[in-house]
């Protein structure tokens, strides 16, 4: 007999019934587990909170031109009068309005120029040459403010020289001749207090001659100079040259302008002293300003030959044409 067509017993559920049952239910549990699995692995966007913007305070464009007021504190405003307590000063009732400064004034190229000279000689006496150099080219008329403040010391020293010199003799002659005549006669109305020995007009004709003299010697050395420089293929300004010659000349700028002041000491015999070293001195000085010049020259273009030879001959043509306009000026003045 088969298992089939065995009675079930009473009581006892059939195992037939049961199992379509199951096959039901698997497939819908197995989509609810999917379905919760996949529930689960899907991430939970987070709640977004309003967000909350805050204002920066914009900083101000720094190449806007301000306006002129934005440099000074505020005036604060003006504050009611209160009636003075005893033994108190009374408040002002408005405060007073800050000064606006006043730019400063720009110095002018001749003054820097003139400033400049001391400055050139203070580099050279200390061993800078090439700063000294520099210095002078870096301002545009060194070369300028250097005659004029060089010709008017050579007229000063040269007039002032002659004056005190012949004051000097004509003292000296009459004390000889007062002394060997018993003082009965006198060659001059001059004695020996005497100071000066030239009267203005004598004294400025003398200033004039020797400032134009010394102005003709530097634009002739500095015409040959830049003649240097044309001769070996290199074209520099005037200016150049002519700042050169006054740098190399700075020495006896400084010399001269101390001898002047020394010659004002009111002493018959110092003038000759001062005289006396002033002519050692300026031969020294020469040398100096040639050695400067030269060393000037060679800084002032990129020399394919040595400018040494050009400058040799034309400080002989210098030279000769300082002469000359020596002797013209000399005529001219009937000195």
């Amino acid at each position: 007999m088969s298992d089939s067509s065995m009675p079930t017993a009473p009581g006892q559920p059939s195992p037939y019934a049961s199992q379509p049952a199951q096959a039901v239910q698997a497939p819908q549990a197995a989509q609810a587990s999917q379905a919760a699995q996949a529930y689960q692995s899907t991430p939970v966007a987070p709640v977004q909170q309003p967000i909350q913007y805050q204002q920066t305070p914009v900083a101000p464009n720094q190449d806007q031109a301000q306006p002129i007021y934005a440099q000074y504190p505020p005036v604060q405003p003006a504050q009611p009068v209160q009636s003075p307590q005893s033994g108190q000063q009374p408040a002002q009732p408005y405060a007073a309005a800050p000064a606006v400064p006043q730019a400063p004034a720009q110095k002018s190229p001749f003054s820097i120029g003139a400033v400049a000279q001391w400055t050139v000689f203070s580099q050279i006496l200390h061993g800078h040459t090439i700063p000294a150099l520099n210095i002078a080219h870096s301002s545009s008329l060194f070369w300028a403010a250097h005659v004029a403040i060089f010709a008017g010391i050579v007229g000063l020293f040269y007039a002032t020289t002659i004056a005190r010199i012949s004051a000097a003799a004509t003292s000296f002659a009459d004390d000889l001749l007062d002394s060997m005549s018993g003082g009965l006669f006198s060659s001059s109305g001059y004695s020996s207090s005497d100071y000066f020995g030239l009267d203005f007009g004598e004294w400025f004709q003398f200033f004039i001659y020797a400032a134009l003299l010394y102005v003709a010697y530097f634009f002739i050395r500095s015409l040959c100079v830049w003649a240097v420089c044309g001769i070996r293929k290199q074209s520099v300004p005037f200016s150049v040259a002519a700042t050169n010659v006054a740098s190399a000349y700075t020495g006896q700028l400084v010399l001269t302008a101390l001898l002047f002041i020394l010659v004002l000491v009111p002493s018959t015999g110092f003038v000759s002293f001062v005289t006396f070293i002033g002519i050692m001195l300026y031969g020294l000085l020469s040398y100096l300003s040639e050695l400067l010049l030269y060393t000037a020259i060679n800084r002032s273009a990129p020399f394919a030959k040595s400018p040494l030879m050009p400058h040799v001959l034309l400080t002989g043509v210098s030279m000769t044409a300082t002469f000359l306009a020596f002797t013209a000026l000399t005529y001219i003045f009937a000195v």
